[in-house]
């Protein structure tokens, strides 16, 4: 959620019907930064945290196991329970420490909303399959490298696909929290 559209700066565009909307711009130095920030930050704790959880930290990886029949239901749900709790912590310690939780998700305004949702869904399940394939043992790979990298790199693409469109929220609880269940809460400035 970090690339999120909302707090970028904006350009006024006037559409057909003579609306006038706000359409975030950012440079595509900044997309590839984002990506490369998530690919490799993403790929490294995977790989930091898989002898502990599997290095998941997405419910929908979580779940994603779970039907994949490499996980079981109380651990799928065990996962998602810390991840959201971890998630929450993770706001709050940005909260103390810079004083704001950055990355707001939205829709660009050129978008719909089932546009969005099209793209965040098809996102998160490129993710899920990406991490069921790496983590398939009759593919016969190793734990190693490579699972994480594979991962990480497919993080990195989504990023570069989906921050312009979406914010590429496809970890629920990184696009959710931030922009709902925290910020709004502790920030006198917003509602919910």
């Amino acid at each position: 959620g970090c690339g999120g559209v909302a707090g970028r700066p904006t350009t006024d565009v006037v559409g057909a019907d003579g609306n006038t909307t706000a359409v975030a711009e950012m440079s595509s130095g900044a997309v590839i930064q984002i990506g490369f920030a998530f690919g490799l930050g993403i790929g490294a704790t995977v790989h930091l945290f898989s002898d502990i959880s599997g290095g998941q930290f997405n419910p929908a990886v979580s779940f994603g196991l779970f039907f994949g029949r490499q996980l079981s239901l109380v651990k799928a749900c065990i996962f998602s329970v810390a991840q959201v709790i971890g998630g929450i912590l993770g706001c709050v310690v940005l909260k103390v420490l810079i004083g704001s939780v950055p990355g707001e998700v939205s829709i660009a305004a050129n978008l719909s909303s089932g546009t969005g949702l099209f793209l965040e869904f098809f996102g998160t399940l490129f993710l899920v399959l990406t991490v069921l394939a790496t983590t398939n043992g009759k593919r016969g790979h190793a734990a190693g490298y490579s699972q994480p990298l594979s991962i990480g790199i497919a993080i990195f693409v989504l990023h570069m696909f989906l921050v312009t469109k979406t914010g590429c929220g496809i970890n629920l609880l990184a696009a959710w929290q931030p922009t709902y269940l925290l910020d709004s809460r502790l920030s006198s400035s917003r509602t919910l």
